[in-house]
């Protein structure tokens, strides 16, 4: 398995990793995975210039993961405010309220279970980030696949509607 990333095939050298899947062929950049496991995974996102990756939730069949993101490099978080999977109806709402998070390099934001979430990348360079997904539970990448509302996207590779484009604008401009 070759990496041709060379941020990506520095950034394992100089910490040891190795990886266990990746792809680098997506539209929008790439994926790395590190460690896997039932209740578990470690992996780097990596996100092209102006490229826009799916918002989405967890928790459609009841249970569902958090995960903590570490920004590697500048990035950009879209934050909903409250657990969709307990309160869809309040879904219109948190539409309107997304939080559009700029994240320094090696801090850190905690996406709770059930809460809209997304990454974009307004920026000229490509943006990266340590993903880290835990589950209090066992599942299956089938079931976690089953258990994720992906509410809007612009790659084409959900079944889901393009982000609307005021709202693109505003995660994009980031104006308020």
């Amino acid at each position: 398995m070759e990496i041709t990333n060379i941020f990506i095939r520095s950034f394992l050298q100089i910490n040891n990793y190795e990886v266990l899947e990746m792809d680098e062929g997506k539209n929008w950049g790439g994926y790395y995975i590190l460690r896997s496991d039932e209740k578990s995974d470690y992996k780097i996102l990596w996100l092209k210039p102006k490229r826009v990756r799916a918002l989405r939730y967890h928790g459609l069949t009841g249970s569902a993961h958090k995960e903590t993101w570490k920004a590697l490099t500048e990035i950009r978080v879209i934050l909903g405010h409250t657990d969709l999977a307990i309160n869809k109806d309040q879904f219109d709402e948190e539409i309107s309220n997304l939080q559009i998070l700029d994240v320094d390099p090696n801090e850190t934001v905690e996406i709770p279970k059930g809460y809209l979430h997304g990454l974009v990348n307004p920026f000229e360079t490509d943006i990266y980030l340590f993903e880290y997904r835990e589950s209090d539970h066992v599942e299956t990448t089938e079931e976690r696949e089953k258990n994720t509302k992906v509410v809007y996207d612009q790659t084409g590779e959900f079944n889901a509607p393009r982000w609307p484009s005021e709202l693109l604008f505003r995660i994009m401009e980031k104006s308020e």
